[in-house]
């Protein structure tokens, strides 16, 4: 396995969505294509302002993962501008520029009376003029002139040779301020819409401004200077990166730990019996500070899903996490992380989950931090690409394990769907093989699907996993006899009607990964830079311990949330698939602090087995909305404990008041059946997406 360190690791992550059948999750990658906004935006002069000259906007969606649709081409004023008094005034243009950059203006003029009448066209970007395209019959409806501009007339007949019309594609202002009206509110799931705008008259794009809600359809551009660095990622840049986004570079270490299962004769025999493969655990450790922004979905991987309360106009969501709530809906993580050297496949990691969270702090800062997770197997296959069929099925397939055949460093993995499912209790039916110019000419894997839509094959869920053979039935994993690390795929949706006969996918080999294509060989980068989650730092750290009227302020110590997980070990079968995965146990929050004795208080408390209340806080800075505006919200983490037992207080010397004490306990089920072991807020900046 790979392991990623050093200073040009990346280390990718999403939240997978939950398993309708087992306690670990499906892959959340997200290859779906993204479309432009449905409707241009408009234009029109408004108050007094800064802006003077011509100008185009164009905008784009966003959701809390972070990942924005990309405007390819401009939204503008598209005004229909009569050149004088046209004897008949019915010319209309529609549609979207597709040639990428500020649209040019586009012309029309009547070029002969008849029946029909005919017109001519050519585009005038204030520089060039085109040449006219000539001799073009009105037909009444949507005529198509270039680069996705249509004019419509009104009527066949009755204009005449006078007749002109331009389609003015900049809006000109003078000392005033921009009002965009009808600005798309986006699809389910969209969180904000960000604005971009030309310079003067320009092609060059920068974003002037952001609207944080799904509601709002009316937008004010009064920013005179752009920042030119504030652009938009393209879409061939979000989907280079799989759905993934990334932590800080040289922010994690990431490192296998290999186990094997001892296996026991039933007779004995001379020598040690061979064993087999046992768990994978993957561990990490984050290198720099821990920031808000990176631990929603660290927090999901161990507590589940959050309540998500989205703040109006501005950035910030507010996540919680209900110890009695969160375990009921839990998550795991898909990891991608690499080395970063051109030579090196990166490594794939689903159902990753968090098995601890360690943090310590020390005059009132963060000095440590520690992320444990547990995962099984691994894979550098990448996620499949659909290639062919004409289903509409928004999910994908991905690889999950290793390939051994003989082909697997010159051969991509194909399946192809022979039989679609037609209802819930319905069979679907798909092939596989290895190589492009081969035929499927193997047996057919057939799975079922249950009245809740869950994919099952003899009761192994088919989104956790099932098993790739090539065309002739050989399995494609390593030691097949003994099941040692088998090349199985999951999907990342559940599968529906959609989902067509003849829809074809393919998985590649290797992975490009997201970085700087140079051209040289071997060149595992896909061009795509990678997409960072980034935030504020932690400014703050402090615990405090609440007793009928005296508090503790604490501001050094450590604290730690597990929720351990169990690896299924039995004879034959080591943790190497997600389902292999389980919860065990109770969530738990150890807490220590150290503090100048000033009381026996918290000893005496032990003594009559009391209870402390506890809140721990992490806090840090002010969360911008745009560029030189800060919201009133900080980025946060808060944890509080309603009933904590203390388990020890200590002294390193008897009958001293000045010196450090050490108190350590941990929090305890509530007499209060209505409060939680412990409840967890999360303030953060928008960036990540939890799958319902």
């Amino acid at each position: 396995m790979t392991t990623a360190s050093g200073a040009d690791a990346l280390f990718g992550v999403l939240i997978d969505s939950p398993s309708s059948l087992y306690s670990i999750g499906h892959p959340g990658i997200n290859q779906q294509a993204i479309t432009n906004p449905a409707s241009a935006a408009t234009a029109a002069a408004g108050a007094a302002g800064a802006l003077t000259g011509k100008f185009h906007w164009r905008y784009s969606y966003g959701d809390e993962a972070g990942a924005l649709t990309y405007p390819s081409h401009g939204t503008d004023a598209a005004l229909t501008v009569a050149v004088g008094t046209p004897s008949l005034d019915d010319a209309t243009f529609s549609g979207t520029f597709t040639l990428g950059g500020a649209a040019p203006m586009f012309e029309v003029e009547i070029e002969a009376e008849g029946t029909p009448d005919k017109f001519r066209w050519r585009t005038n970007d204030g520089v060039t003029l085109g040449l006219w395209t000539e001799d073009v019959s009105i037909t009444g409806s949507a005529q198509l002139l270039g680069y996705g501009i249509s004019v419509t007339f009104g009527a066949t007949t009755g204009h005449t040779g006078a007749d002109s019309w331009y389609r003015e594609s900049a809006l000109t202002l003078a000392d005033q301020a921009a009002s965009l009206t009808g600005v798309s509110v986006g699809g389910t799931g969209t969180t904000r819409r960000v604005i971009e705008r030309t310079d003067d008259y320009g092609n060059s794009w920068a974003v002037c401004g952001t609207i944080f809600d799904n509601t709002t359809t009316i937008f004010t551009d009064d920013t005179a200077t752009l920042d030119p660095t504030k652009v938009l990622p393209t879409v061939n840049q979000t989907s280079g990166n799989l759905g993934f986004l990334f932590v800080d570079v040289d922010s994690f270490d990431i490192d296998p730990d290999f186990s094997v299962l001892e296996t026991a004769g039933l007779r004995g025999s001379a020598g040690r019996p061979r064993g087999i493969p046992g768990p994978i655990k993957i561990t990490g450790s984050p290198k720099g500070d821990l920031k808000p922004a990176y631990l929603a979905p660290i927090l999901a991987a161990g507590l589940g899903k959050p309540v998500v309360t989205p703040t109006a106009g501005s950035p910030v969501v507010r996540s919680v996490w209900a110890a009695s709530v969160a375990r009921r809906s839990p998550r795991t993580l898909s990891v991608f992380t690499y080395d970063g050297a051109s030579g090196i496949p990166p490594t794939l990691l689903f159902g990753v989950a968090c098995d601890e969270l360690s943090v310590s702090f020390s005059g009132g800062k963060i000095t440590d931090n520690t992320m444990k997770m547990t995962g099984a197997n691994y894979g550098t296959a990448s996620p499949a690409v659909k290639i062919g069929g004409a289903g509409t099925w928004p999910g994908t397939f991905v690889a999950f394990g290793s390939r051994y055949d003989a082909l697997a460093a010159t051969d991509d993995v194909y399946i192809k769907i022979t039989l679609a499912i037609s209802g819930p209790g319905g069979t679907l039916k798909f092939k596989s093989k290895v190589g492009a110019l081969t035929t499927y000419d193997g047996p057919d894997y057939t799975l079922y699907t249950d009245a809740d839509t869950r994919q099952t094959r003899g009761g192994t869920q088919f989104n956790d996993s099932i098993e790739l053979a090539d065309e002739d039935g050989i399995n494609l994993g390593a030691d097949v006899g003994s099941n040692r690390q088998p090349f199985t795929i999951v999907a990342t949706e559940v599968i529906t009607g959609d989902l067509n006969v003849g829809d074809e996918y393919q998985f590649a080999r290797a992975v490009l990964i997201p970085g700087a294509f140079s051209g040289a060989s071997p060149e595992p980068y896909s061009g795509a830079p990678a997409l960072y989650v980034d935030g504020p730092r932690f400014t703050d750290a402090h615990v405090t311990l609440r007793k009928g009227g005296s508090v503790i302020d604490a501001t050094a110590g450590s604290f730690k949330l597990t929720t351990p997980k169990k690896e299924v070990n039995s004879l034959g079968a080591g943790a190497r698939n997600l389902q292999d995965l389980v919860n065990d146990g109770y969530f738990g929050l150890e807490l220590t602090i150290t503090r100048y004795l000033n009381s026996s208080e918290w000893r005496d408390m032990m003594k009559t087995d009391d209870r402390a209340v506890v809140r721990i806080e992490l806090i840090g800075e002010r969360i911008p909305i745009n560029p030189g505006v800060l919201s009133t919200d900080r980025e946060s983490l808060v944890i509080d404990i309603p009933q904590f037992a203390v388990k020890s207080a200590k002294a390193p010397k008897a009958n001293q008041s000045t010196v450090v004490e050490t108190i350590t306990g941990e929090a305890e089920q509530p007499d209060n059946s209505a409060n939680d072991l412990f409840t967890v807020t999360l303030l953060a900046r928008q960036g990540w997406r939890f799958p319902a």
